[in-house]
Parts: C-alpha cells; sequence; structure tokens
C-alpha cells in the first residue's frame, strides 16, 4: 500500500524487492468535483485509535488555534471521548458513508498527526472531498501528502508545529485551495480502486 511498507518488507522480511509492488490504495467515498467552500474555519480528524492517530497532539494544537482563530471548530470522528471544550465536537464513530462525506466536505482541513500509519486510506478520503492535509513526517504520510503540495508534514507530537500550519492553512484560503485540488487530482488520478486494480 505504500513504498514505506515496501521498503520494510525487503529490509525487515528479506523479501525480495523486484516481488513487491506498491499499488497504494483507493478511496470508498464517492468522487465527485464539487465547488469547495474553505471558510468553515472546520478541523476534522477521523480515527478511531486516538492516540495512536496523535489526538493528543491535536488537542494541544487545537488550543493555540483557538488563541489566534476564536470561531474555528474542531470535529472529531472515530473514538468516544468525554471532552467538554468549546470549539471541539466529539461525534463518535459513523458508519454510514453520506454522514462521513458530508463532515469531510464541510471541512476546511483534515488533520491525522499520526504516530503510525503504514497508509492512510482516511487521507486518500479527506483528498476526495479537496481537504488539505497536515499529518505526521514518517512513515507513508510523506508519499500520499507530500510536503507543501497536499498539505503540510509535521514532526509527530511537535504540537507547536502543528498549530502553526493549521493557523496558515486557515487564514489562507487560496492556498487551502490548491492543495486541496493538488490532492483532488492525486485520488482522480492514484488513489482510486480502478488504477489499484
Amino acid at each position: 500500500m505504500s513504498d514505506w511498507l515496501k521498503k520494510s518488507f525487503v529490509h525487515d522480511f528479506g523479501l525480495p524487492e523486484e516481488k513487491v509492488i506498491t499499488v497504494y490504495a483507493g478511496t470508498n467515498l464517492k468522487v465527485e468535483d464539487f465547488d469547495k467552500n474553505y471558510d468553515s474555519k472546520m478541523i476534522l480528524f477521523v480515527g478511531k485509535n486516538f492516540e495512536r492517530k496523535g489526538g493528543e497532539a491535536l488537542l494541544e494544537a487545537f488550543k493555540l488555534v483557538r488563541r489566534k482563530i476564536k470561531d474555528v471548530k474542531l470535529i472529531i470522528i472515530g473514538p468516544n471521548l468525554n471532552i467538554s471544550e468549546e470549539g471541539i465536537e466529539v461525534k463518535g464513530l459513523i458508519t454510514d458513508k453520506n454522514e462521513l462525506a458530508k463532515y469531510f466536505k464541510q471541512a476546511s482541513i483534515f488533520v491525522l498527526p499520526s504516530l503510525f500509519e503504514p497508509f492512510g486510506i482516511v487521507f486518500a478520503e479527506a483528498f476526495a472531498y479537496k481537504n488539505p492535509c497536515i499529518g505526521s513526517n514518517i512513515c507513508a504520510m510523506p508519499e500520499i501528502i507530500e510536503e507543501g503540495k497536499g498539505g503540510f508534514l509535521v514532526p509527530p507530537n511537535d504540537y507547536k508545529i502543528f498549530a502553526d500550519r493549521i493557523i496558515t492553512l486557515l487564514e489562507d484560503e487560496n492556498l487551502s485551495k490548491k492543495m486541496g485540488n493538488y490532492g483532488f487530482e492525486k485520488v482522480k488520478n492514484i488513489f482510486n480502486w480502478d488504477t489499484v486494480v
């Protein structure tokens, strides 16, 4: 599913390099072009394992972002958390694809500061709805996001830099649109099941 994983199969498990081929993976959400609006000031996080997906760093980053952008919102989908902070909504697990797509469509940016990610289909899902992505600069995330192209890459747990990158995107809708469109093209050309098959 990624070159990072391919290297692991070759170096960690001793498989012949010529027998391991990266094909990536596709999104299971509908991919259709639309005019994306980036003024909602909504950050989206989607991931069941909150700790492994870097949720704690995101919460710390969000506190810094709120100091600068008062009307910012953070929507957390996946885990059931007991958080009662202003601007944060925890939606829990959403299995309905149409409801999940609604949040991807409304979001301004997608943030998943994961501590380990062999691929990360959720980034492709975010790209399908033209969201610029912020992820960690480890594992397969740099292959998907590409620093400065589909979004930003940050060292794991560095919530201050995460906050800075979030603010950059929320304050620059043109940059968000450019990165979101880049990601959308990647989904159309690479991260879709027809291409993968």
